[in-house]
């Protein structure tokens, strides 16, 4: 078998994998699978698995799905691109709030362990922790409120384009099991930091949308959630 670490030149390598030689050097002792003490089987050395994880990551060429199934990722996204958290187990059908709700990430916040807050679409509840835009405008300082909230909220979009590019079976589809779809995801968004802190990525111009999506209200109390907000739109918007 041929090493594609000495048959691809290192433009060529990154094109079918993604990551540079040098990345892939830091990945590989991250593969905590001991090596095979003897050829019985004719097991797959570490090295050569892990390149062919990268290449089925990097083409999604694998897939050929006759049933559709959608699993609705969480993602907190940070403002160069990384993702601080996700949650990549639920149905798609399942609401936003419902996946926040039960995430580890609240309760954090909850305890007040994280500092800062959350921004989100208007399908979230407001909280005092997660901000969301206001649905029926009134003032001015309102309107610049949402402005902002858009241009920083839009984050995740830009964060998603560039993951499902570094991944394209992202894109594509996934022709696996649910529980291995939801493994696969998590580990492109691991691998994806990864090419995060080592610049291994180039963000290309996207559409950005300037509009709230249609997302089901989930209604709560959001009495103090609502104070917060009104508090930074008198502070800083109005």
């Amino acid at each position: 078998m041929e090493n594609p670490m000495e048959v691809y030149h290192e433009t060529q390598f990154k094109m079918r994998l993604r990551f540079s030689k040098d990345v892939r050097n830091i990945l590989l002792p991250m593969v905590q699978i001991p090596e095979p003490i003897t050829n019985r089987g004719l097991p797959v050395p570490i090295l050569t698995g892990l390149l062919l994880t990268l290449r089925f990551y990097a083409s999604g060429s694998f897939q050929e799905q006759k049933k559709s199934f959608s699993i609705n990722v969480q993602v907190i996204a940070g403002p160069r691109l990384e993702i601080f958290d996700i949650v990549a187990r639920y149905p798609g059908s399942y609401h936003d709030s419902h996946i926040f709700d039960r995430s580890s990430v609240k309760g954090k916040f909850q305890r007040r362990e994280l500092p800062g807050y959350l921004l989100g679409v208007a399908g979230y509840p407001c909280l005092p922790y997660l901000l969301t835009p206001f649905r029926d405008l009134r003032t001015p300082g309102e309107r610049n409120y949402n402005r902002a909230q858009i241009h920083t909220r839009n984050v995740v979009e830009r964060l998603f384009g560039v993951l499902k590019r570094l991944f394209p079976c992202l894109r594509h589809g996934l022709g696996t099991k649910i529980s291995t779809s939801c493994y696969i995801i998590v580990a492109c968004a691991v691998l994806y930091n990864i090419a995060v802190a080592h610049r291994e990525i180039v963000e290309e111009p996207i559409q950005i949308n300037d509009e709230f999506p249609e997302v089901p209200f989930q209604k709560v109390n959001e009495g103090f959630g609502n104070v917060i907000r009104a508090n930074l739109v008198h502070n800083y918007f109005d």
